[in-house]
């Protein structure tokens, strides 16, 4: 009873379509096969597959497969096939057909990716450019920059000379300005000195004319007496 109920119980999955029995299988190259109601061709036909159609099998009784497809209102439905009308091997049209979609994206996807590698190429010749003239530019700054430490280093040295040298002037003005003095002073101490000596000789000379005046009247007195 219980080997019998196990029996029963597989039999029941297997017809209920458990998803752990179905497999892939496509029709024969043939010509249409009918899908039927039941597992014998007294059934009622329910849909027509061409050749390289696809269907889940679900089962397998006396040489029919219960398969499920779907319609032409794209619903899934269940039906009977001819075992022998049924293949597992993916039929060579659709494999040619697959392989060909496949090589279509795979060269579309090798355009593409040739399309990008042409871009970032392009990308990378301009930024290799910019990087050029960047350096350049770079190296020029440089240059400029010693020349102007340089420039600013001497422009410095300018500087503390004329620093030095306005010093040295000042200093210089300085002491002109008291030599002026110094011989300013000397000049009036001359001019005095020669004030006086004029008025010196004058002084002598009017004493001298005096005596003489004198002299002269005496002997002039004399000789009168």
């Amino acid at each position: 009873m219980r080997i019998y109920g196990l029996a029963l119980g597989c039999f029941v999955l297997l017809m209920a379509g458990g998803s752990a029995w179905a497999e892939r299988a496509y029709v024969t190259d043939s010509f249409q096969v009918t899908v039927r109601t039941g597992p014998s061709t007294g059934h009622k036909i329910i849909a027509f597959l061409d050749s390289g159609a696809s269907v889940e099998v679900l089962g397998e009784d006396q040489g029919w497969n219960r398969v499920r497809l779907k319609n032409e209102e794209g619903k899934a439905v269940e039906g009977w096939v001819l075992a022998r009308y049924l293949m597992t091997r993916e039929p060579w049209e659709a494999k040619a057909r697959s392989f060909e979609e496949k090589y279509e994206r795979l060269k579309a996807l090798s355009s593409k990716t040739k399309g990008e590698w042409e871009s970032v190429y392009e990308e990378n010749q301009h930024l290799t450019s910019q990087l050029a003239e960047k350096t350049s530019a770079l190296q020029t700054l440089e240059q400029e920059h010693e020349t102007l430490k340089k420039d600013s280093a001497d422009v410095l040295a300018v500087k503390e000379a004329h620093r030095q040298c306005s010093e040295t002037l000042a200093g210089l003005e300085k002491t002109v300005g008291e030599l002026r003095k110094e011989n300013d002073a000397l000049r009036s101490n001359e001019r005095n000195k020669w004030f006086a000596t004029g008025a010196l000789v004058l002084f002598v000379g009017l004493i001298i004319g005096l005596a003489l005046g004198r002299s002269q009247k005496k002997r002039k007195s004399l000789l009168m007496d």
